[in-house]
């Protein structure tokens, strides 16, 4: 575990990298709002197995239903 200063640090520098690279990213790479209704129900419906079935490794959920 973290010390509680050494904690502090870890957060303040993602505060400081993450806004950083998305502000990049948004910039640098082209973004395509567009989509179709289909692939949103299919990506709904994938997103959905996944969660209603854990995966299980050595009798040990690795995502578990709250």
């Amino acid at each position: 575990m973290l010390s509680r200063k050494k904690q502090l640090a870890v957060w303040l520098i993602w505060l400081a990298i993450w806004p950083t690279v998305m502000i990049l990213l948004f910039n640098y790479e082209f973004v395509n709002a567009s989509f179709r209704l289909s692939d949103l129900l299919v990506f709904i419906i994938l997103t959905s197995m996944v969660a209603y079935l854990p995966i299980t490794i050595n009798k040990t959920p690795i995502f578990s239903r709250v």
